[in-house]
Protein backbone atom coordinates (compact mmCIF):
# COMPACT_ATOMS: atom_id res chain seq x y z
CA UNK A 1 0.00 0.00 0.00
CA UNK A 2 1.51 3.28 -1.12
CA UNK A 3 0.76 6.48 0.74
CA UNK A 4 0.12 9.49 -1.36
CA UNK A 5 1.96 12.73 -0.72
CA UNK A 6 -1.12 14.47 0.67
CA UNK A 7 -1.66 11.61 3.13
CA UNK A 8 1.90 11.89 4.37
CA UNK A 9 1.58 15.65 4.76
CA UNK A 10 -1.71 15.24 6.65
CA UNK A 11 -0.11 12.68 8.95
CA UNK A 12 2.88 14.96 9.64
CA UNK A 13 0.58 17.91 10.30
CA UNK A 14 -1.50 15.87 12.74
CA UNK A 15 1.57 14.62 14.62
CA UNK A 16 2.95 18.18 14.77
CA UNK A 17 -0.33 19.51 16.15
CA UNK A 18 -0.41 16.84 18.84
CA UNK A 19 3.18 17.68 19.87
CA UNK A 20 2.41 21.42 20.08
CA UNK A 21 -0.71 20.81 22.18
CA UNK A 22 1.19 18.49 24.51
CA UNK A 23 3.92 21.09 25.02
CA UNK A 24 1.31 23.77 25.74
CA UNK A 25 -0.38 21.59 28.36
CA UNK A 26 2.97 20.84 29.95
CA UNK A 27 3.76 24.56 30.07
CA UNK A 28 0.42 25.44 31.69
CA UNK A 29 0.76 22.66 34.28
CA UNK A 30 4.22 23.93 35.30
CA UNK A 31 3.19 27.58 35.50
CA UNK A 32 3.81 29.35 38.83
CA UNK A 33 0.88 29.20 41.23
CA UNK A 34 -0.17 31.08 44.34
CA UNK A 35 1.12 29.25 47.40
CA UNK A 36 3.92 27.52 45.49
CA UNK A 37 7.62 28.49 45.55
CA UNK A 38 8.55 31.33 43.21
CA UNK A 39 10.76 30.20 40.32
CA UNK A 40 14.43 31.10 40.56
CA UNK A 41 16.15 33.16 37.86
CA UNK A 42 19.18 35.30 37.20
CA UNK A 43 19.12 38.34 34.92
CA UNK A 44 21.43 41.24 34.04
CA UNK A 45 20.54 44.49 35.71
CA UNK A 46 20.53 47.72 33.74
CA UNK A 47 23.34 48.88 36.01
CA UNK A 48 25.37 45.81 34.90
CA UNK A 49 24.70 44.03 38.21
CA UNK A 50 23.38 40.50 38.38
CA UNK A 51 19.90 40.09 39.84
CA UNK A 52 19.10 36.64 41.20
CA UNK A 53 15.89 35.43 42.71
CA UNK A 54 15.40 34.34 45.40
CA UNK A 55 18.73 35.75 46.66
CA UNK A 56 17.80 39.39 45.95
CA UNK A 57 14.56 39.15 47.90
CA UNK A 58 15.48 37.01 50.90
CA UNK A 59 13.25 37.99 53.81
CA UNK A 60 11.44 40.64 51.76
CA UNK A 61 8.22 40.84 49.85
CA UNK A 62 9.16 41.02 46.19
CA UNK A 63 7.07 42.54 43.40
CA UNK A 64 8.28 41.15 40.06
CA UNK A 65 6.88 43.01 37.07
CA UNK A 66 7.41 41.78 33.51
CA UNK A 67 7.15 44.68 31.03
CA UNK A 68 8.35 45.89 27.64
CA UNK A 69 8.85 49.29 26.03
CA UNK A 70 6.54 48.30 23.16
CA UNK A 71 3.71 47.37 25.58
CA UNK A 72 1.05 50.12 25.74
CA UNK A 73 -0.56 48.97 29.05
CA UNK A 74 2.94 48.84 30.57
CA UNK A 75 3.19 52.62 30.27
CA UNK A 76 0.42 53.37 32.78
CA UNK A 77 1.40 50.46 34.94
CA UNK A 78 5.01 51.70 35.16
CA UNK A 79 3.81 54.83 36.96
CA UNK A 80 1.74 52.75 39.39
CA UNK A 81 4.64 50.43 40.16
CA UNK A 82 7.04 53.35 40.62
CA UNK A 83 4.61 54.73 43.25
CA UNK A 84 4.62 51.34 44.98
CA UNK A 85 8.43 51.42 45.04
CA UNK A 86 8.50 54.95 46.44
CA UNK A 87 5.95 54.15 49.15
CA UNK A 88 7.16 50.68 50.18
CA UNK A 89 10.92 50.46 49.63
CA UNK A 90 11.61 51.23 53.29
CA UNK A 91 9.24 48.49 54.45
CA UNK A 92 11.11 45.33 53.37
CA UNK A 93 9.62 45.39 49.89
CA UNK A 94 11.72 44.97 46.77
CA UNK A 95 10.34 45.83 43.34
CA UNK A 96 12.04 44.19 40.35
CA UNK A 97 11.24 45.07 36.77
CA UNK A 98 12.02 42.47 34.14
CA UNK A 99 12.18 43.88 30.61
CA UNK A 100 10.93 41.22 28.22
CA UNK A 101 12.01 40.72 24.58
CA UNK A 102 13.15 44.28 24.10
CA UNK A 103 16.18 46.25 22.97
CA UNK A 104 18.39 47.88 25.55
CA UNK A 105 18.10 51.31 23.94
CA UNK A 106 14.29 51.28 23.86
CA UNK A 107 14.14 49.93 27.40
CA UNK A 108 16.51 52.70 28.60
CA UNK A 109 14.25 55.32 26.99
CA UNK A 110 11.16 53.79 28.65
CA UNK A 111 12.83 53.80 32.09
CA UNK A 112 13.88 57.44 31.66
CA UNK A 113 10.50 58.55 30.27
CA UNK A 114 8.56 57.12 33.23
CA UNK A 115 11.12 57.99 35.90
CA UNK A 116 11.55 54.39 36.99
CA UNK A 117 13.96 54.13 39.92
CA UNK A 118 13.38 50.56 41.10
CA UNK A 119 15.85 47.87 39.98
CA UNK A 120 15.32 46.50 36.49
CA UNK A 121 16.88 43.72 34.48
CA UNK A 122 16.78 43.01 30.78
CA UNK A 123 15.62 39.52 29.85
CA UNK A 124 17.00 39.31 26.32
CA UNK A 125 17.54 35.54 26.60
CA UNK A 126 14.02 35.23 28.11
CA UNK A 127 15.33 33.09 30.98
CA UNK A 128 13.29 34.85 33.68
CA UNK A 129 10.15 35.02 31.56
CA UNK A 130 10.45 31.31 30.71
CA UNK A 131 10.94 30.47 34.40
CA UNK A 132 7.65 32.27 35.11
CA UNK A 133 6.05 30.99 31.89
CA UNK A 134 4.63 34.43 31.20
CA UNK A 135 1.88 34.65 28.62
CA UNK A 136 2.62 38.25 27.69
CA UNK A 137 3.27 41.62 29.25
CA UNK A 138 2.50 43.09 31.63
CA UNK A 139 2.45 40.39 34.27
CA UNK A 140 3.18 40.91 37.96
CA UNK A 141 4.04 38.37 40.63
CA UNK A 142 4.13 39.17 44.34
CA UNK A 143 6.40 36.86 46.31
CA UNK A 144 6.02 36.63 50.09
CA UNK A 145 8.89 36.77 52.58
CA UNK A 146 9.09 32.96 52.63
CA UNK A 147 9.61 32.77 48.85
CA UNK A 148 6.14 31.59 47.85
CA UNK A 149 3.94 33.33 45.33
CA UNK A 150 1.26 35.34 47.14
CA UNK A 151 -0.46 36.99 44.17
CA UNK A 152 -0.38 36.91 40.38
CA UNK A 153 -1.68 39.67 38.11
CA UNK A 154 -1.98 38.74 34.44
CA UNK A 155 -2.37 41.98 32.48
CA UNK A 156 -2.09 45.50 33.87
CA UNK A 157 -2.45 46.05 37.59
CA UNK A 158 -2.91 49.13 39.76
CA UNK A 159 -1.31 50.69 42.79
CA UNK A 160 -4.30 49.76 44.94
CA UNK A 161 -4.27 46.10 43.90
CA UNK A 162 -0.58 45.72 44.67
CA UNK A 163 -0.75 47.79 47.87
CA UNK A 164 -3.62 45.66 49.18
CA UNK A 165 -1.54 42.50 48.78
CA UNK A 166 1.55 44.16 50.26
CA UNK A 167 -0.35 45.36 53.32
CA UNK A 168 -1.66 41.88 54.02
CA UNK A 169 1.83 40.38 53.71
CA UNK A 170 3.54 43.04 55.84
CA UNK A 171 1.24 42.62 58.87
Amino acid sequence: MKLRLWQILLLLLTVGLVVVLALQLRSVNNAPQVGKPAPAFTASGFDDSEISMPTAGLGKVVVINFWASWCIPCETEALEIERIWQDYQGRDVLVLGIDYADTRSKADLFIAKYGISYPNAIDTATLASRAYRIRGVPETYIVSQDGTIAQIFIGPTTYNQIASTLESLLK
